[in-house]
């Protein structure tokens, strides 16, 4: 049982944590508004957004954040633009018209910014977008 012995560790050479790395958890691409914007907050909502954002990959081949008119017209914004984009409160994920109706209303469900406006698991699994 000598493997599972806990090891000793030198405290003065513990990292700091910076404040993003302290606060933030999964893929900075992914993170929805309230998980920036509101000190980590982190919910099921986010991860409704999470999906929006890889749906929205998945159709286009690009990333949410940096698209603009056309699917192929913008590449993807470094995470720290899309950070100060939000606290600007000037980022919306464009959803390229070329797109089916049905596709682009299910982003448009996932991709609320506030919260309670965004889709639940239940409903979007209902959408005309997934039903079969």
């Amino acid at each position: 049982m000598e493997r599972y012995k806990k090891k000793q560790s030198n405290t003065k050479k513990k990292k700091k944590l910076n404040r993003q790395e302290a606060l933030w958890r999964g893929t900075p691409m992914y993170l929805p508004p309230e998980a920036v914007l509101e000190e980590g907050l982190q919910e099921t909502p986010g991860d409704i957004w999470a999906l929006g954002c890889v749906v929205l990959e998945m159709l286009t081949g690009l990333p949410a954040w940096g698209m603009t008119e056309g699917p192929l017209s913008v590449p993807a914004s470094a995470p720290e633009d899309m950070i100060t984009k939000f606290l600007k409160g000037g980022f919306k994920p464009k959803i390229p018209h070329e797109l089916s109706d049905k596709a682009r209303s299910f982003l448009r469900c996932c991709l609320k910014r506030t919260v309670k406006d965004r889709a639940t698991a239940r409903t979007l699994l209902c959408h005309p977008f997934v039903s079969l």
